[in-house]
């Protein structure tokens, strides 16, 4: 039998105490529905979304989520900023063996360089995205992260003019905790 000296952190949701701050702010910009309004070109809008996607792939993906996180608790989220201050943020090709252990980890980093070459078009408005934003970022902090990562992927892969509203939809079947 084998013992582990320490609980791995990614076992348990909101094991950092930047996590439980990220998730109040998310759960107070998701029960209110105030939205900030969204400034910023629909180019942009659209690789901010995809960047949030991609995101989960960095190994200190708190960084965008924290950059982002600073935007959109104001009442406009500027998306060149947000882009401008992550452009140094790396996100590896390939396989980072030093996070993807599992077999699901190492599909979902072929899968996201899918993703990131992909010629994708996000459809909606502001309230769609930020509604996007915030369920997407919930459930990688609450839940599974691989299941909804996965879910927005093949999405985006099987359509590349995906709606949002789709999107949010498909993100509410890990909406456990009733923010929304």
């Amino acid at each position: 039998m084998i013992i582990m000296a320490n609980i791995p952190e990614w076992q348990y949701p909101l094991y950092k105490e930047p996590d439980k701050v990220a998730y109040a702010i998310l759960e107070k910009i998701g029960k209110s529905k105030l939205y900030p309004k969204l400034v910023g070109s629909k180019e942009e809008i659209n690789d901010f979304l995809k960047l949030l996607v991609v995101s989960q792939k960095m190994k200190y993906y708190r960084k965008f989520r924290d950059i982002a996180l600073n935007e959109f608790k104001k009442k406009e989220a500027n998306i060149p900023k947000i882009l401008d201050e992550s452009k140094n943020l790396e996100i590896p090709r390939g396989i980072d063996e030093s996070w993807a252990i599992f077999i699901q980890d190492k599909r979902l980093c072929k899968l996201m360089d899918k993703f990131q070459d992909a010629k994708i078009q996000f459809i909606g408005n502001d309230d769609e995205v930020s509604e996007f934003f915030v369920r997407f970022l919930l459930s990688q902090l609450l839940q599974d992260w691989r299941g909804p990562l996965m879910a927005v992927l093949l999405e985006c892969l099987q359509d590349k003019k995906v709606k949002i509203a789709k999107l949010n939809n498909l993100l509410k079947i890990w909406d456990y905790t009733k923010v929304f």
